[in-house]
């Protein structure tokens, strides 16, 4: 027997507690002590041996068979049943480290049993001059595995080959699964699972294709519930058949459409699911690429259908539609959109060009529908994930048509005075625009959060709209709501513009006084502490911290007397002092221009004069008394000035 290793490392990794499942069904324990894996007295057979830690004695010695199922429980315990002794035993492991030395061991010893026992002509020349697979039944399980796991690079590339050719392969192991399952097999089981593994993680496109469609994926899903790994069955296709449901919002009636859609949901849930712990950086990267390219089959066939895309629209129109109908429509169309960006740019133009949805976000269809209209909008607005072509002609397409609609609804809800229908830029009353004085206010809250989003990312553009067509103005008729929240919609919208430093739009406020209506809507919220409270502070303390002068200035010029009572708040104070400080700098400014002006037209004057007495040939006399003139215009000329003149 080989000497045991005392080292205190290797002592506790090797510390284990033996237990014996007793005929009341209790774990006796049987002592604690090391374990390793050697050669057993008398014998050319490895097995499990645990040294008592005290007296030295043998706690336990088993022969390790190519036949027993060893489980791997917690991290910490592998417990199997001892066909000697006719009972369970389990081995808990002080450390995980330990257990996992150990389990590794008995798998890989295992495999090479299971190797050995197998007739080694089927298997000769694997290595150089691998020709076919054997035959895919249960006594050749073994091979298989050892050939999938363990070839080298060069005989792995000719069995991916083998595989990807073979049309018989995976129909006749799937076969030998199912017989497998009826029968209990769980050693037949576990190794299916570590073929189909195996193969997996030979990253072979056509391989995929072959497991991932749809004759062979759920069983392949079944075979990969038998983790040896894991103490206890998994259910993947329990939960694929009881709680996953497949909505169609259109009917889809191509079956590659469909074959597809089914397809990339399964391949995530392998990645994300039943695979995430072992896959590999670039097997998920390759299972990417396939649902990748899934998607962007199903929306080019789906995009092409015109009868499909008609429904659609037509549907969301449709005034006898239920809720939860259109819900479903909504939905779709967002993830549609969003998956389109996978689309050539022409095809992309084409399809945003039907699909800008935006009288969406201006309907109601209950619930939060409108918000999902605000996210497809953004989505398909993001300059981030778009090229630059694409971006231009998409962001044009909203701008020139859409987003006066938009603007238009806000005015329209919001009435001057509360008097009657307001008339937006096309000069269209609002009648036209759907009711849209009727516009529910949270609808009114996501047409402002989507302007916070265009002012981010598109501020070319809403510059030139807003000065045009005087977007702001009308943004602001929000601080005419009751609903609070609202006027804070309006007060981070004017916060998001400033964010941009455009300094024409800063012009703009100050010129038209347009930040009026905050500060009438804080002055008249008085010393409550709510969001339209903070939100203003935050405001003038943007302005302040960001010394944007000439908003400090008008601000104080035109509001101070309203505000000087919330003076005692500090972002208030802060404001005066700034406004004091441009003051002072300006005063300043100004006394220093008008010294150096002063200077500047006596040295002129000066100059001139000393030009006519030359021109008029002046005597040394006169000369003289130029000369003092110019010493008392400039004291610090004084102490030898004179050399200054020459």
């Amino acid at each position: 027997m080989a000497e045991q290793d005392k080292s205190p490392k290797a002592s506790s990794m090797q510390r284990v507690k033996v237990y014996r499942l007793n005929d009341d069904g209790k774990w006796d324990d049987q002592g604690t002590g090391h374990v390793t894996i050697d050669y057993l007295e008398r014998s050319e057979e490895l097995g499990l041996l645990v040294i008592d830690e005290v007296d030295n004695e043998t706690l336990l010695m088993h022969r390790i068979s190519p036949h027993d199922i060893y489980r791997k429980q917690e991290d910490t315990i592998i417990s199997w049943r001892d066909p000697e002794f006719s009972t369970e035993l389990a081995l808990s492991f002080q450390e995980t480290a330990g257990c996992s030395y150990i389990w590794d061991h008995i798998s890989s010893l295992q495999r090479n049993l299971q190797f050995n026992n197998i007739n080694n002509e089927t298997f000769h020349g694997m290595n150089s001059e691998l020709k076919e697979f054997p035959a895919v039944e249960l006594s050749t399980l073994p091979l298989i595995l050892k050939m999938v796991t363990e070839s080298g690079i060069a005989d792995q590339m000719r069995m991916t080959e083998l595989i990807a050719n073979d049309r018989d392969f995976f129909r006749m192991l799937m076969e030998l699964f199912r017989i497998c399952e009826d029968l209990e097999n769980i050693d037949g089981l576990q190794m299916i699972f570590k073929i189909i593994k195996g193969i997996i993680f030979l990253n072979s496109s056509q391989i995929f294709e072959k497991i991932f469609g749809d004759d062979f994926i759920l069983d392949i899903i079944g075979a990969l519930e038998y983790d040896p790994e894991v103490s206890s069955v998994q259910h993947h296709r329990k939960f694929l058949s009881d709680h996953v449901v497949f909505k169609e919002a259109i009917p889809i009636k191509d079956p590659l459409v469909l074959s597809k859609i089914h397809q990339t949901y399964r391949v995530g849930y392998l990645k994300d699911v039943v695979l995430a712990r072992v896959l590999d950086d670039a097997t998920v990267a390759t299972f990417n690429s396939i649902i990748h390219s899934n998607n962007a089959i199903v929306v080019s066939l789906l995009k092409d259908d015109n009868t499909f895309i008609q429904e659609l629209f037509a549907r969301l129109k449709s005034p006898t539609a239920s809720a939860e109908s259109k819900k479903n429509l909504v939905y779709f169309l967002f993830e549609f959109c969003s998956l389109s960006k996978s689309l050539q740019m022409v095809q992309q133009l084409r399809l945003f060009r039907y699909c800008f949805p935006v009288k969406g976000m201006i309907t109601d269809f209950g619930e939060d529908m409108h918000c999902q209209f605000l996210e497809i909008l953004r989505s398909l607005l993001d300059s981030y994930t778009l090229s630059g072509a694409q971006r231009d002609t998409i962001i044009e397409i909203f701008y020139e048509k859409h987003l006066d609609q938009l603007i238009d609804v806000i005015v329209a809800s919001c009435p001057p005075n509360g008097i009657g229908p307001s008339v937006g830029r096309s000069g269209s009353s609002s009648e036209d625009v759907e009711n849209q004085d009727y516009a529910m206010p949270e609808i009114l809250s996501n047409i402002c959060e989507l302007l916070c989003f265009c002012v981010l990312h598109h501020p070319f553009r809403i510059k030139c709209n807003f000065l045009l067509n005087n977007t702001i103005d009308k943004v602001l008729l929000l601080t005419k709501r009751k609903e609070k929240y609202l006027v804070v919609s309006a007060v981070r919208f004017v916060r998001a513009i400033l964010s941009c430093h455009e300094e024409h739009l800063v012009n703009h406020m100050v010129k038209n006084n347009l930040l009026k209506p905050i500060v009438d809507a804080f002055i008249s919220n008085g010393d409550c502490y709510n969001l339209l409270h903070s939100a203003v502070l935050e405001l003038f303390e943007y302005i302040r911290k960001e010394n944007l002068k000439s908003l400090v200035r008008y601000i104080v010029d035109s509001f101070w007397n309203e505000l000087v009572k919330f003076e005692y708040l500090g972002s208030i104070h802060s404001l005066k002092v700034k406004y004091e400080q441009c003051l002072e700098n300006v005063g300043a400014k100004s006394s220093v221009n008008a010294s150096n002006s002063r200077k500047r037209i006596d040295d002129c004057a000066l100059e001139k004069q000393e030009e006519d007495y030359f021109n008029e040939d002046s005597d040394e006399e006169d000369m003289a008394a130029v000369r003092n003139q110019k010493i008392q215009a400039h004291p610090s000329l004084s102490n030898g000035g004179t050399a200054s003149l020459r």
